[in-house]
């Protein structure tokens, strides 16, 4: 399962938003992502968290819109399995 990120609002720094989501991450202030990639090319952005097979999607896309910087980033998520 995976997050998707495709659309950040104007105001908001892509590399800004993925080092504060690894920050969290790392301080173990949102658990269940697995890996975080910026697939970001010139045909458009894509930043994908990856989620670990126990995670719940739901709860994590909560913790990014609580404790990140996107707070109004349009989201989906779609299941690779």
């Amino acid at each position: 399962m995976d997050i998707i990120i495709t659309e950040i609002p104007y105001q908001v720094n892509k590399a800004e938003l993925v080092l504060k989501i690894a920050d969290l991450v790392r301080n173990k202030k949102i658990d269940g992502i697995a890996d975080l990639r910026d697939e970001s090319d010139r045909t458009g952005m894509r930043v994908v968290i990856e989620l670990k097979k126990t995670a719940y999607p739901k709860k994590v896309l909560n913790r990014l819109f609580d404790d990140a910087a996107a707070n109004r980033v349009p989201c989906k998520h779609g299941g690779t399995g």
